[in-house]
């Protein structure tokens, strides 16, 4: 009977905290922002295969990495460290794009240059575009469609380096990314549906693109990424 006692109560608990739930929800400031990912491929199956140690030397480089790109760019916020993974957001789509390319082509380099079969460095990348609800639990948080669509982008296959985009950010924000059509090819839209096993049966389907970009292009470009080339030593 003690256990029926407790786990009663705790039931009790979760159905007046629903009921707050459903009145504060209305309350929640939204806001209508652009939306980034960056996570670092295959580090699950990295600390099983090299230890703990090296996990975690790999996973401090990716949160440096981020931290770097977008340091210089104040329209950028980094919201949350996920264990091998980050969200971040801005207002504008071109300053969140610019940061997202930069990581990718840092990681290139980093697995061009210093990657072993041992220590493969990749990110997989995503945009989305959507309202958001603002959160505040232990710390500031935020949920909303379009972050739900870019989670479940982030699912679909792709290569190291791709961009995904959540059709509603290209859509958006289609005009400044045509301006980098010298250094990033667009695919058509692709579907995820909801045939998958993470996700549950009639969940509606999202679509996407994948932007590929140009290293050679990105490496030669001069008039774009302004936040990061007039740093002092890089003019």
């Amino acid at each position: 009977m003690r256990i029926e006692i407790a786990t009663t109560t705790i039931q009790a608990t979760v159905t007046r905290d629903r009921e707050s739930a459903e009145l504060t929800y209305a309350r929640l400031p939204d806001v209508t922002w652009y939306w980034a990912m960056a996570r670092l491929t295959n580090a699950p199956e990295y600390r099983i295969a090299h230890g703990p140690k090296q996990g975690y030397v790999r996973t401090e480089m990716f949160f440096s990495l981020v931290r770097a790109a977008i340091a210089p760019c104040e329209e950028v916020r980094l919201l949350q460290e996920l264990v091998d993974g980050v969200i971040f957001t801005a207002t504008d789509v071109r300053p969140l794009f610019e940061c997202t390319v930069l990581m990718g082509q840092v990681a290139h380099q980093m697995n061009q240059v210093a990657g072993t079969p041992h220590f493969p460095f990749a990110l997989k990348l995503g945009l989305g575009f959507g309202v958001g609800k603002r959160v505040l639990r232990s710390t500031e948080t935020f949920a909303g469609a379009g972050l739900d669509r870019l989670s479940r982008i982030m699912l679909a296959p792709s290569e190291a380096g791709v961009i995904l985009a959540d059709d509603e950010a290209y859509r958006v924000g289609h005009g400044t990314f045509e301006e980098y059509a010298d250094i990033v090819a667009v695919s058509p839209s692709k579907e995820l549906n909801g045939h998958r096993g993470d996700v549950p049966d009639g969940a509606p389907s999202v679509f996407y693109r994948e932007l590929r970009v140009d290293r050679q292009a990105l490496l030669e470009t001069r008039d774009r990424f302004g936040h990061w080339i007039r740093q002092p030593g890089l003019r």
